[in-house]
């Protein structure tokens, strides 16, 4: 008897963990609200939510061209393809260096296609930024905060710096909020 009444608990428990909150608003992840924020780019470059909004689909208007271009030409067929070569000539046992030397090469400039599609498209949002939103001396500002980066999260790591309210612990390591604050990393005893 306990058996069954534990498992339709815990059956109710999944089901009612799966319903979301009540409000009808998508349910918040590990980190926080599904999809990318704008509150912090909106601050750093003093722009409107519209602005950010507008900014956010120009972006991804900008890298949903860019992957059609790389799909009309191709590029990413052939890289597949000369992959899939270059695996079958290593599985077959193949002591042919030019053919697969070609392959290489080959790869290594639908690679450089490639990137030239992304710097392309990262400019055309860049332009946007600085002519049309006027925030080019913002965005200037936020690509020096964001060189200085990897000097935080050591800063951080190191407790030279108190992470922000509400930051929580990614892959590199950092600071989670827990019942008895921020949790030091490693093992209790080494900080």
């Amino acid at each position: 008897m306990r058996k069954v009444i534990l498992s339709v608990l815990m059956c109710a428990g999944m089901l009612v963990a799966q319903m979301g909150p009540p409000n009808g608003e998508p349910p918040e992840g590990p980190r926080g609200k599904r999809g990318p924020g704008t509150e912090a780019l909106q601050a750093a470059l003093d722009i409107s939510a519209e602005q950010a909004q507008a900014l956010a689909q120009f972006a991804r208007e900008q890298r949903r061209s860019a992957f059609e271009t790389l799909r009309n030409e191709g590029v990413m067929e052939q890289l597949r393809a000369n992959r899939q070569a270059m695996r079958e000539l290593r599985e077959n046992g193949s002591t042919d260096p030019e053919a697969y030397g070609k392959l290489v090469l080959a790869s290594q400039e639908l690679r450089a296609r490639m990137r030239e599609v992304r710097i392309a498209s990262r400019q055309a949002v860049v332009d946007y930024v600085s002519t049309t939103l006027g925030r080019g001396p913002q965005l200037a500002d936020l690509e020096e905060a964001a060189k200085q980066a990897p000097a935080v999260r050591e800063a951080t790591a190191l407790g030279l710096l108190i992470p922000p309210e509400g930051a929580r612990r990614g892959r590199r390591g950092g600071a989670q909020p827990g019942a008895m604050g921020f949790r030091p990393r490693g093992p209790v005893g080494q900080q």
